[in-house]
């Protein structure tokens, strides 16, 4: 005699992400266990039964005919846009069929930042005492976190790394949602001189910089270039006051004045007419 089972709605937990050797990964083909329980009076093995998921669209399936839920789209699973699903299962013994109602509560796993929309140069005009260059934003780049601590979402550190890092600032200013725009400033405009950047051997002031962003767990990088332009800046000419003598010959030397232009490598710059 087949005595009739029984089915009940059933509720798991999951991760939205797992870790593995310190990086979130897809869970897709993760199997949930333990699997799908029924109360079976014949006492009958799970593979005597056929499980199906009624619901379509849902990122679930039983694996290889068990009773136990497995991942088969683990990119659906985002605990900031949907932190749980429901859907409807059946199982059958060929006799008798009952349905029931699964629901997957995910958990949120920090995750790490994206940075997008970053240059691949930034450029800059050298400072001069004419304009000052102090505060004036290269550029901006994104960095997305959606991750949130008690509802608010994570502060996020910013650093750059290179040669010529500590002239220039990295800060956030503006956060639409975890999509946050993030500028590059001149922080110390005193070290801004193209003359005293310009290397010789690239003939150009050109230097890579890696920027970070790190959400106290993890840290995204992204690789760019900062190009400093030269000015042409303002001559200094210094002379005095000269003596010539009457009915001196044409050609006579009167004095001597001399001009200065720190415009090194900048033909165009550099050349003095008097």
């Amino acid at each position: 005699l087949n005595e009739e089972f029984t089915l009940s709605d059933q509720t798991f937990t999951l991760n939205e992400r797992e870790l593995v050797s310190g990086e979130c990964v897809l869970v897709t083909g993760l199997v949930l266990d333990p699997g799908v329980k029924i109360i079976d009076p014949n006492n009958r093995n799970y593979k005597d039964f056929t499980w199906k998921v009624e619901t379509t669209g849902v990122p679930f399936d039983f694996y290889k005919d068990t009773n136990k839920l497995m991942v088969t789209d683990g990119s659906q699973l985002d605990y900031k846009t949907k932190p749980s699903w429901t859907f409807k299962i059946s199982v059958s013994d060929g006799e008798y069929t009952h349905s029931a109602t699964i629901t997957v509560n995910l958990t949120d796993v920090n995750e790490r930042p994206q940075i997008s929309d970053c240059m691949k140069e930034y450029t800059i005009k050298e400072n001069t005492t004419e304009k000052s260059a102090k505060g004036k934003v290269l550029g901006t780049l994104y960095v997305e976190d959606y991750d949130k601590v008690d509802g608010k979402y994570n502060e996020l550190t910013y650093s750059l790394e290179g040669k010529i890092a500590d002239i220039f600032e990295i800060k956030e200013t503006a956060n639409n949602g975890g999509k946050r725009t993030v500028s590059i400033a001149v922080k110390d405009e005193s070290k801004l001189d193209y003359e005293k950047l310009y290397n010789n051997k690239e003939e150009n002031a050109i230097y890579p910089i890696t920027i970070a962003a790190n959400d106290n767990q993890y840290t995204a990088f992204v690789k760019t270039k900062i190009v400093i332009e030269d000015v042409n800046e303002s001559l200094t000419a210094t002379g005095g006051t000269f003596y010539l003598n009457e009915h001196s010959p044409i050609g006579s030397k009167v004095g001597k004045v001399v001009g200065t232009d720190y415009d090194t490598y900048n033909a165009d710059f550099s050349k003095l007419s008097y």
